[in-house]
């Protein structure tokens, strides 16, 4: 009889919402699993096992994987499903893991939870240093991306395009925009095709708008609402290449975009999020020098400086990439070694 591969589910798979980074962590997850011969079950029914969590004991599995990228927060609705999860896990005796997890002010009843978990794996020190003031047992493991595998000759060439991302926050996202028509640089947004992950859930309307958004907003170029859609690009590979190729500078408003401007070593400036994820980031990585102010990018006369600090890349900056590059390569094998470990005595 065939030896039966382990087989781990995969919740917070985030691909359906259309995201390039997102996507890209989905990719090295399954790619990371395979390799150590585990198959990864992705399910999208998050909130029916939060609310039934006996669901799980009819599923045949080894354990559960929880991409935890954006849901661990004060102002996540997905935080208490996940720790329902969690629990679940640790009632039933199935191994859980919390991997590329930001933790940023989740209430008691969310923490407590939490603690039941088999490891968690946070981006960034700030959130371990939560996770230790509450007993979550964690260890930092950069996100995922870093492990993406990058087409060959895919690193920075210097030239003299400037591009700005766009932001998860919607008043953040409107300045960005403003701040590339203001300076005429290229706007360059996040945003890729959803992905369908059955034809009987929303992926597929979200699939079909951005279709249609995506059309449309090409006619229609200059305009915020036209170019939050029409200036995306289709894949991860087309936006590192629009990035790195003949590129002064990238502004971004998002994590990811930060983490796609360090892996190909292009000169950026970050604006925060919704968590303290790039502060995060930007501390771990010794850049906090790249970090701006939202006010800054909208003062003309402050935010023309802005674009030579942007541009500047020094010698002392590559080698903080390169060692921070290399940081993440190693804890990320080192996350999923854990983790096949656990799932593989189970």
């Amino acid at each position: 009889m065939a030896h039966q591969r382990p087989r781990v589910l995969l919740l917070g798979d985030h691909r359906s919402v259309g995201h390039h980074g997102s996507s890209s962590v989905i990719k090295v997850i399954l790619d990371e699993l395979e390799r150590r011969g585990i198959d990864g079950v992705s399910s999208p029914k998050v909130a029916r096992l939060a609310s039934d969590p006996s669901l799980l004991k009819a599923r045949s599995i080894n354990g559960v994987l929880i991409n935890a990228e954006g849901a661990l927060h004060g102002q996540s609705k997905h935080a208490l499903g996940f720790a329902r999860i969690v629990e679940a896990c640790k009632e039933n005796g199935l191994p859980c893991f919390l991997i590329n997890a930001v933790l940023d002010g989740c209430d008691r009843e969310v923490t407590d939870k939490l603690r039941k978990v088999s490891g968690m794996f946070c981006r960034e020190n700030r959130s371990k240093a939560e996770a230790d003031s509450l007993g979550i047992p964690a260890q930092v493991c950069p996100d995922l991306t870093f492990a993406l595998h990058l087409p060959d000759g895919l690193s920075w060439i210097p030239g003299a395009k400037g591009l700005v991302t766009d932001s998860t926050l919607a008043e953040t996202n409107q300045i960005l925009h403003r701040f590339a028509t203001m300076h005429a640089l290229s706007y360059l947004p996040l945003r890729a095709a959803p992905h369908i992950t059955s034809y009987t859930d929303r992926s597929v309307s979200r699939a079909l708008k951005f279709a249609v958004r995506r059309g449309v907003g090409q006619f229609f170029r200059g305009n915020f609402q036209a170019d939050r859609y029409g200036c995306a690009v289709a894949s991860v590979e087309q936006f590192l290449r629009q990035i790195s190729s003949n590129t002064k500078f990238v502004i971004t408003g998002r994590f990811h975009g930060v983490c796609f401007c360090l892996k190909v070593g292009v000169p950026f400036l970050a604006v925060r999020s919704n968590t303290y994820k790039v502060e995060g980031l930007l501390e771990d990585a010794g850049f906090t020098d790249r970090l701006v102010s939202i006010d800054a990018l909208g003062d003309r006369d402050l935010s023309v400086k802005l674009l030579d600090t942007a541009a500047n890349w020094s010698e002392a900056d590559e080698l903080n990439r390169c060692r921070y590059i290399k940081f993440a390569e190693v804890s990320i094998r080192a996350c999923f070694d854990n983790i096949a470990s656990t799932i593989g005595k189970h």
